[in-house]
């Protein structure tokens, strides 16, 4: 899926420093490589700058010890910005959770890894 992404990028006419790829993951691979390495070699002839943002469960502890070395290595090699979401859940969210009609609200902070 990402080298796929990656692709669309040598037919998109933006100049290498305009060439930009958010990624929302959970940091399981699912689909394709568990190394990104030939996606992360793609990324940089094409110029493209892969920010990774990791949703992190609420139970998981804060910190770079909990990012997934793959997304590390994702932006690192590719000049990216590696971003955290993690939702905090308050008082007020929780009440709001309980009920069903407001089932679909929910806050995320996201904040550089």
């Amino acid at each position: 899926m990402l080298r796929q992404l990656l692709e669309r990028f040598s037919v998109s006419g933006l100049p290498p420093h305009e060439r930009h790829l958010l990624i929302i993951t959970d940091g399981s691979p699912t689909l394709g490589s568990t190394t990104c390495v030939d996606e992360s070699m793609l990324a940089r002839t094409l110029g493209v700058s892969v920010h990774p943002i990791f949703v992190m469960d609420d139970d998981a502890p804060s910190g770079d010890a909990s990012y997934p070395n793959v997304l590390k290595f994702l932006a690192e090699e590719t000049n990216g910005v590696r971003f955290v979401a993690k939702h905090e859940v308050t008082v007020d969210e929780r009440a709001e959770v309980e009920d069903r009609e407001h089932a679909h609200l929910v806050r995320v902070k996201v904040e550089l890894a």
